[in-house]
């Protein structure tokens, strides 16, 4: 890629995490927009597309891509009683057909265990919650392109059983909720063309790609 091709990609890449952000309160401080999956997959999708008019001919790119969640999450099921900072990654490594847009050959899914810290009520003021087993965020089952410049990850979400005072402020009830296990999607963007190394932040994951041409097109 020449001069011009690198600084269009890098205008691409900006304007992908500007619409990624919008200004909430505190002296117009920028925070990170958490959109809703079916609105993320299109901001994904159509932020990559520009890369389109910076990259070379059709190309097979093997890409390394991994993801860091990090976020405070709830770790009882439909319970806010039961909180905690929650750290979790995954690592998938592929080749991807830029021209065609789609996955060439099997991903490979490497998971790591979600890792739990400063365990919290709804109120800091409220007993914290206790866990009786592991939360796991996300666990990779599955990796597949689905037709708009992203792969859809699908997977489960497991909760443990959780002791959780609800109602603090009120009557203050200690009650047990039970053990749930949930299907969830997550949505990781694609790009077009010759980008070996970048990092994107979408809602509360980061993903970091590492890629290298395995095939140039003409």
């Amino acid at each position: 890629m020449d001069t011009h091709g690198h600084r269009q990609t890098r205008l691409c890449m900006q304007a992908f995490r500007h619409s990624l952000q919008f200004p909430v309160g505190d002296g117009g401080k920028v925070k990170t927009l958490k959109r809703p999956m079916n609105r993320t997959k299109g901001v994904l999708a159509a932020a990559f597309s520009l890369v389109l008019s910076a990259s070379v001919h059709a190309q097979v790119m093997h890409y390394k891509i991994v993801g860091e969640y990090r976020a405070q999450t709830v770790i009882a099921y439909q319970e806010t009683g039961g909180q905690a900072t929650v750290k979790d990654s995954v690592q998938l490594e592929l080749d991807w057909d830029s021209d065609k847009q789609k996955v060439i050959g099997p991903v490979r899914i490497q998971n790591a265990k979600s890792e739990l810290s400063d365990l919290r009520n709804v109120e800091r003021s409220c007993p914290p919650p206790s866990p009786k087993g592991a939360y796991e965020h996300i666990e990779v089952t599955e990796a597949k392109d689905n037709g708009y410049g992203t792969l859809e990850l699908k997977g489960t979400r497991s909760y443990p059983e959780v002791q959780v005072t609800a109602f603090c402020q009120g009557v203050g009830v200690r009650k047990t909720i039970p053990a749930k296990q949930e299907f969830v999607t997550e949505g990781v963007a694609m790009l077009n063309g010759n980008v070996s190394s970048f990092s994107v932040q979408a809602g509360d994951w980061k993903w970091t790609y590492t890629g290298t041409v395995r095939v140039k097109g003409k």
